[in-house]
Protein backbone atom coordinates (compact mmCIF):
# COMPACT_ATOMS: atom_id res chain seq x y z
CA UNK A 1 0.00 0.00 0.00
CA UNK A 2 1.27 3.50 -0.86
CA UNK A 3 -0.10 5.07 2.45
CA UNK A 4 -0.80 3.53 6.07
CA UNK A 5 -4.88 5.20 5.63
CA UNK A 6 -5.96 1.77 5.61
CA UNK A 7 -4.34 0.32 8.80
CA UNK A 8 -5.39 3.68 10.35
CA UNK A 9 -9.33 3.03 9.33
CA UNK A 10 -9.23 -0.41 10.56
CA UNK A 11 -7.68 0.25 14.17
CA UNK A 12 -10.23 3.83 14.78
CA UNK A 13 -13.01 1.39 13.51
CA UNK A 14 -11.67 -1.46 15.97
CA UNK A 15 -11.59 0.74 18.72
CA UNK A 16 -15.12 1.53 18.57
CA UNK A 17 -15.98 -2.47 19.88
CA UNK A 18 -12.86 -3.60 20.95
CA UNK A 19 -11.02 -3.68 24.33
CA UNK A 20 -7.26 -2.75 24.69
CA UNK A 21 -5.69 -5.99 25.04
CA UNK A 22 -7.85 -7.23 21.44
CA UNK A 23 -6.80 -3.83 19.34
CA UNK A 24 -3.38 -4.85 20.86
CA UNK A 25 -3.64 -8.08 19.32
CA UNK A 26 -5.08 -6.53 16.16
CA UNK A 27 -2.02 -4.13 15.80
CA UNK A 28 0.41 -6.79 16.24
CA UNK A 29 -1.22 -8.66 13.40
CA UNK A 30 -0.86 -5.93 11.81
CA UNK A 31 2.82 -5.17 11.97
CA UNK A 32 3.77 -8.71 11.58
CA UNK A 33 1.84 -9.83 8.33
CA UNK A 34 0.66 -5.91 6.42
CA UNK A 35 4.19 -4.09 6.67
CA UNK A 36 2.74 -0.84 7.64
CA UNK A 37 5.08 1.72 6.41
CA UNK A 38 5.44 4.01 9.23
CA UNK A 39 4.71 1.31 13.02
CA UNK A 40 5.94 4.33 14.96
CA UNK A 41 3.19 6.85 13.58
CA UNK A 42 0.96 4.23 13.63
CA UNK A 43 1.54 3.62 17.01
CA UNK A 44 1.66 7.08 18.33
CA UNK A 45 -1.97 7.71 16.67
CA UNK A 46 -3.60 4.56 18.33
CA UNK A 47 -2.05 4.55 21.75
CA UNK A 48 -4.95 5.73 23.48
CA UNK A 49 -6.69 3.04 22.46
CA UNK A 50 -3.88 0.37 22.30
CA UNK A 51 -3.74 1.21 26.14
CA UNK A 52 -7.13 1.79 27.39
CA UNK A 53 -6.90 -0.91 29.17
CA UNK A 54 -3.57 -0.84 31.18
CA UNK A 55 -4.51 1.85 34.18
CA UNK A 56 -7.25 -0.57 35.27
CA UNK A 57 -4.18 -3.46 34.94
CA UNK A 58 -1.64 -1.52 37.09
CA UNK A 59 -4.08 -0.69 39.44
CA UNK A 60 -5.16 -4.46 39.89
CA UNK A 61 -2.40 -6.55 39.08
CA UNK A 62 0.05 -4.18 40.22
CA UNK A 63 -1.23 -2.46 43.11
CA UNK A 64 -0.30 0.79 41.54
CA UNK A 65 -3.09 3.40 42.72
CA UNK A 66 -2.65 6.02 40.79
CA UNK A 67 -0.47 5.02 37.43
CA UNK A 68 0.99 8.11 35.65
CA UNK A 69 1.14 8.17 31.91
CA UNK A 70 4.77 6.64 30.99
CA UNK A 71 3.48 3.51 33.35
CA UNK A 72 0.85 2.84 31.87
CA UNK A 73 2.52 3.34 28.01
CA UNK A 74 5.06 1.05 29.25
CA UNK A 75 2.85 -1.43 29.95
CA UNK A 76 1.07 -1.50 26.51
CA UNK A 77 4.08 -1.52 24.54
CA UNK A 78 5.16 -4.35 27.03
CA UNK A 79 2.42 -6.41 26.30
CA UNK A 80 2.60 -5.71 22.62
CA UNK A 81 6.54 -6.68 22.90
CA UNK A 82 5.22 -10.33 23.93
CA UNK A 83 2.65 -10.63 21.06
CA UNK A 84 5.53 -10.18 18.63
CA UNK A 85 8.41 -12.25 20.68
CA UNK A 86 5.90 -15.37 20.25
CA UNK A 87 6.28 -14.69 16.48
CA UNK A 88 10.62 -14.22 17.13
CA UNK A 89 9.63 -10.49 17.14
CA UNK A 90 10.42 -7.62 18.64
CA UNK A 91 9.25 -4.02 19.37
CA UNK A 92 12.97 -3.05 17.77
CA UNK A 93 12.18 -5.01 14.47
CA UNK A 94 9.65 -2.37 13.72
CA UNK A 95 11.48 0.99 15.00
CA UNK A 96 8.96 1.26 18.43
CA UNK A 97 10.37 2.65 21.73
CA UNK A 98 11.06 -0.23 24.29
CA UNK A 99 9.46 0.43 27.76
CA UNK A 100 10.57 2.71 30.10
CA UNK A 101 9.39 0.64 32.93
CA UNK A 102 10.76 -3.16 33.37
CA UNK A 103 7.25 -4.83 34.52
CA UNK A 104 9.47 -8.39 34.73
CA UNK A 105 11.91 -6.77 37.89
CA UNK A 106 10.08 -3.23 38.28
CA UNK A 107 12.68 -0.56 38.93
CA UNK A 108 15.21 -2.83 39.83
CA UNK A 109 13.04 -5.32 42.30
CA UNK A 110 10.93 -7.68 41.50
CA UNK A 111 7.65 -7.65 40.14
CA UNK A 112 6.15 -9.60 43.09
CA UNK A 113 7.69 -6.92 45.87
CA UNK A 114 6.77 -3.57 44.09
CA UNK A 115 2.90 -5.11 43.88
CA UNK A 116 3.38 -5.39 47.31
CA UNK A 117 5.04 -2.17 47.99
CA UNK A 118 2.92 0.33 45.90
CA UNK A 119 0.71 1.67 48.69
CA UNK A 120 -0.47 5.08 49.54
CA UNK A 121 1.01 5.18 52.95
CA UNK A 122 -0.81 8.23 53.84
CA UNK A 123 -4.18 6.99 52.84
CA UNK A 124 -3.00 3.85 55.03
CA UNK A 125 -2.06 5.81 58.53
CA UNK A 126 -5.38 7.74 57.67
CA UNK A 127 -7.36 4.15 57.51
CA UNK A 128 -5.52 2.75 60.86
CA UNK A 129 -5.74 6.07 62.61
CA UNK A 130 -9.50 5.90 62.40
CA UNK A 131 -10.16 2.55 62.17
CA UNK A 132 -7.99 2.61 65.71
CA UNK A 133 -10.14 4.57 66.91
CA UNK A 134 -13.21 2.61 66.59
CA UNK A 135 -11.95 -0.26 67.85
CA UNK A 136 -13.33 -1.77 70.54
CA UNK A 137 -11.31 -2.33 74.15
CA UNK A 138 -10.85 -6.09 73.10
CA UNK A 139 -10.00 -5.40 69.16
CA UNK A 140 -7.02 -2.38 70.23
CA UNK A 141 -5.86 -5.24 72.43
CA UNK A 142 -5.45 -7.47 69.65
CA UNK A 143 -3.93 -4.71 67.61
CA UNK A 144 -0.86 -3.58 70.47
CA UNK A 145 -0.13 -7.29 71.19
CA UNK A 146 0.28 -8.15 67.20
CA UNK A 147 2.08 -4.45 66.23
CA UNK A 148 4.29 -4.86 69.00
CA UNK A 149 5.56 -8.33 68.06
CA UNK A 150 6.37 -7.15 64.28
CA UNK A 151 7.94 -3.92 65.46
CA UNK A 152 10.31 -6.05 67.65
CA UNK A 153 11.13 -8.48 64.26
CA UNK A 154 10.85 -11.85 66.40
CA UNK A 155 8.36 -13.43 64.54
CA UNK A 156 4.73 -15.00 66.48
CA UNK A 157 2.17 -16.96 66.04
CA UNK A 158 -1.21 -15.79 66.70
CA UNK A 159 -4.94 -16.95 66.43
CA UNK A 160 -8.17 -14.45 66.05
CA UNK A 161 -10.82 -16.71 66.75
CA UNK A 162 -14.67 -15.70 66.61
CA UNK A 163 -17.76 -16.10 64.79
CA UNK A 164 -18.76 -14.50 61.57
CA UNK A 165 -19.71 -10.96 62.33
CA UNK A 166 -17.43 -9.81 65.73
CA UNK A 167 -15.23 -7.61 63.29
CA UNK A 168 -12.07 -10.02 62.69
CA UNK A 169 -11.65 -8.93 59.17
CA UNK A 170 -11.42 -5.12 60.31
CA UNK A 171 -8.56 -6.05 62.70
CA UNK A 172 -6.85 -7.86 59.47
CA UNK A 173 -7.28 -4.79 57.79
CA UNK A 174 -6.45 -2.13 60.26
CA UNK A 175 -3.18 -4.77 60.89
CA UNK A 176 -2.17 -4.48 57.20
CA UNK A 177 -2.92 -1.24 56.78
CA UNK A 178 -0.62 -0.58 59.79
CA UNK A 179 2.39 -2.27 58.28
CA UNK A 180 2.27 -1.11 55.13
CA UNK A 181 1.91 2.15 55.88
CA UNK A 182 5.42 1.75 57.94
CA UNK A 183 6.74 0.94 54.43
CA UNK A 184 6.70 -2.66 55.76
CA UNK A 185 5.33 -5.45 53.49
CA UNK A 186 2.43 -7.64 54.91
CA UNK A 187 0.70 -10.59 52.70
CA UNK A 188 -2.91 -11.43 53.06
CA UNK A 189 -4.31 -14.89 51.85
CA UNK A 190 -7.27 -16.71 52.41
CA UNK A 191 -8.61 -20.33 51.51
CA UNK A 192 -10.82 -19.28 48.97
CA UNK A 193 -11.59 -16.03 46.59
CA UNK A 194 -14.21 -15.07 48.05
CA UNK A 195 -12.76 -14.76 51.69
CA UNK A 196 -9.56 -13.00 49.68
CA UNK A 197 -11.33 -10.18 47.95
CA UNK A 198 -12.36 -8.81 52.00
CA UNK A 199 -8.84 -8.19 52.49
CA UNK A 200 -6.56 -5.45 51.10
CA UNK A 201 -4.71 -6.76 48.39
CA UNK A 202 -5.70 -10.31 49.24
CA UNK A 203 -5.06 -13.81 47.52
CA UNK A 204 -5.88 -16.97 47.81
CA UNK A 205 -3.41 -18.89 50.07
CA UNK A 206 -2.11 -21.38 47.00
CA UNK A 207 -1.59 -18.54 44.46
CA UNK A 208 0.47 -16.79 46.86
CA UNK A 209 2.58 -19.58 48.61
CA UNK A 210 2.33 -22.33 45.42
CA UNK A 211 0.97 -24.83 48.03
CA UNK A 212 0.53 -28.27 45.94
CA UNK A 213 -3.15 -29.24 44.59
CA UNK A 214 -2.38 -33.07 46.00
CA UNK A 215 -0.89 -32.24 49.76
CA UNK A 216 0.81 -34.49 52.00
CA UNK A 217 2.29 -34.79 55.37
CA UNK A 218 5.47 -33.82 53.98
CA UNK A 219 5.03 -31.62 51.34
CA UNK A 220 7.04 -27.78 50.42
CA UNK A 221 6.19 -25.35 48.47
CA UNK A 222 7.20 -24.78 44.72
CA UNK A 223 9.38 -21.99 45.87
CA UNK A 224 12.40 -21.61 44.38
CA UNK A 225 15.25 -20.08 46.91
CA UNK A 226 16.04 -17.78 44.43
CA UNK A 227 13.51 -16.15 42.76
CA UNK A 228 11.71 -13.22 43.19
CA UNK A 229 8.85 -14.74 45.72
CA UNK A 230 11.74 -16.30 47.79
CA UNK A 231 12.80 -12.78 48.18
CA UNK A 232 9.26 -11.16 49.04
CA UNK A 233 8.93 -13.89 51.69
CA UNK A 234 12.16 -12.91 53.60
CA UNK A 235 10.98 -9.33 53.34
CA UNK A 236 7.81 -10.06 54.81
CA UNK A 237 7.17 -8.90 58.62
CA UNK A 238 3.58 -10.23 58.57
CA UNK A 239 1.26 -12.89 57.10
CA UNK A 240 -2.90 -12.43 57.33
CA UNK A 241 -4.00 -15.67 56.63
CA UNK A 242 -8.18 -16.21 56.89
CA UNK A 243 -10.95 -18.45 57.01
CA UNK A 244 -7.94 -21.11 58.01
CA UNK A 245 -10.62 -23.31 59.50
CA UNK A 246 -11.37 -25.06 55.88
CA UNK A 247 -8.13 -25.74 55.27
CA UNK A 248 -6.33 -28.80 55.43
CA UNK A 249 -3.77 -28.86 58.29
CA UNK A 250 -0.83 -30.08 55.73
CA UNK A 251 -1.38 -26.56 53.61
CA UNK A 252 0.29 -24.60 56.90
CA UNK A 253 3.01 -27.51 57.89
CA UNK A 254 4.13 -27.06 54.15
CA UNK A 255 4.51 -23.43 54.10
CA UNK A 256 6.09 -23.57 57.66
CA UNK A 257 8.40 -25.83 56.12
CA UNK A 258 8.91 -24.00 53.14
CA UNK A 259 9.80 -20.20 54.76
CA UNK A 260 12.29 -21.95 57.44
CA UNK A 261 14.36 -23.22 54.66
CA UNK A 262 13.66 -20.12 52.82
CA UNK A 263 14.45 -17.60 55.79
CA UNK A 264 17.26 -19.89 57.24
CA UNK A 265 15.13 -20.10 60.76
CA UNK A 266 14.06 -22.71 63.07
CA UNK A 267 11.58 -20.33 64.15
CA UNK A 268 8.07 -20.76 62.89
CA UNK A 269 7.27 -19.84 59.84
CA UNK A 270 10.71 -18.45 59.55
CA UNK A 271 10.55 -16.09 62.14
CA UNK A 272 7.56 -13.99 60.11
CA UNK A 273 4.71 -13.24 62.34
CA UNK A 274 1.84 -14.81 60.90
CA UNK A 275 -1.96 -14.15 62.31
CA UNK A 276 -4.85 -17.36 61.42
CA UNK A 277 -8.18 -16.23 61.80
CA UNK A 278 -11.34 -18.29 61.57
CA UNK A 279 -13.10 -20.53 64.02
CA UNK A 280 -11.59 -22.76 66.13
CA UNK A 281 -13.95 -25.42 66.64
CA UNK A 282 -14.75 -25.56 63.20
CA UNK A 283 -13.97 -28.67 61.66
CA UNK A 284 -11.32 -28.68 58.41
Amino acid sequence: MESDNEWNQCLEEAALIQTGHQLRQLFTSILLHNDPLDPLSLYERHLLSLSDDCRYRLQRQFNIDDPNQEQIESLALHKINVILQRSGKSLSDYHLPNPTVDFTDLNGVPRVIAEETANNRQELRDIWTQGYQLATAEQRTVLDTICATVTSGQGGLFFVDGPGGTGKTLVENLLLSWVRSNSQIALAVASSGIAATLLYHGRTSHSRFHIPIDIQPESVCSISAQSGLAELLRSTSLIIWDEVSSQNRYCFEAVDRTLRDICKSDQWFGGVTVVFAGIKNATA
